[in-house]
């Protein structure tokens, strides 16, 4: 058989997040005959058996994303605002090597516990503390991957970001669980902004959260249903398409640009989808 398959990762995701046995899954529904898989399998182990994280917890960046970042495992139980993007989350398609799923996993598991989240907070410091980002603040992009899974996660990301020199971005479909931070009147450290994410069960509450004017969200994500081609590919034609259509969708007289694919090239000024100069824009991309 193949080393292994997306239906076999996106099962052993929902058995985690039921609490089963997903290691026995795993070693018996992939291929131990590849070396690379066989020692990621066995790096997983040893964390679970450790509590020390085998794969690492942050990731540096690269010519599509400039930005240190991190990912959770994505899929069914994990992704507790997920609706259609299940049907085309690119996230899946990151798995072409067993490594990626299973440092997504890792981070997974590290947020369920004080002491996990004391790994992730360690190692956000050892990078900071690198040559590249002193003196300086530096983006991140949190949950390239993944979502945020309650309230008490997103409390603990705010918390690990207010006291440190970042600018953090992301894109959530947990939307529900912002909206109770907004009812409630949660605070919000002014280094994050939120976007949107279409996809999800509560798109719905998009417009209640633009309409509240609050400054940490920055505004729509959105994946266009039309136009099913990778970002790198698309035509001036199917860039034209895309933004026809927000303007069908948001209105006439919304305002509508379609991500490059490079985060960090998009203007002069930054990245958009951190900035408060782009607010009131809808961030169209292709689903891919």
């Amino acid at each position: 058989m193949p080393h292994f398959t997306f239906p076999v990762l996106k099962q052993a995701i929902r058995i985690y997040s039921t609490g089963g046995d997903f290691m026995s899954f795993l070693r018996n529904n992939t291929n131990q005959g590849s070396k690379a898989v066989k020692r990621d399998l066995d790096k997983l182990q040893a964390f679970l058996d450790t509590g020390v994280p085998a794969f690492s917890i942050w990731t540096q960046g690269n010519g599509k994303l400039p930005f240190l970042s991190f990912s959770a495992a994505p899929g069914e139980g994990v992704c507790p605002g997920a609706g259609d993007c299940l049907d085309f989350c690119y996230s899946f398609k990151a798995w072409r090597t067993f490594t990626p799923f299973a440092r997504q996993l890792q981070n997974t598991i590290l947020l369920d516990t004080q002491s996990g989240r004391d790994h992730i907070t360690r190692q956000l410091d050892l990078q900071l503390a690198k040559r590249k980002y002193r003196g300086r603040v530096a983006d991140i992009r949190l949950y390239v991957d993944g979502d945020f899974r309650s309230r008490d996660e997103i409390r603990f990301w705010f918390d690990a970001i207010e006291s440190r020199p970042v600018k953090v971005y992301g894109y959530s479909k947990s939307l529900n669980l912002f909206r109770n931070l907004w009812v409630e009147g949660e605070h919000v450290p002014t280094n994050y902004k939120l976007n949107l994410s279409s996809g999800g069960k509560y798109d719905h509450l998009h417009d209640f959260l633009l309409g509240t004017g609050a400054p940490w969200v920055r505004g729509r994500f959105v994946a266009v249903p039309i136009v099913h081609k990778g970002i790198l590919d698309l035509t001036r034609a199917d860039r034209r398409v895309m933004i026809n259509w927000a303007k069908g969708e948001f209105g006439a007289t919304s305002k509508n640009v379609v991500c490059p694919g490079r985060c960090g090239d998009c203007t002069k000024f930054g990245h958009i989808c951190g900035l408060d100069k782009f607010d009131d824009y809808n961030v169209l991309i292709s689903v891919h």
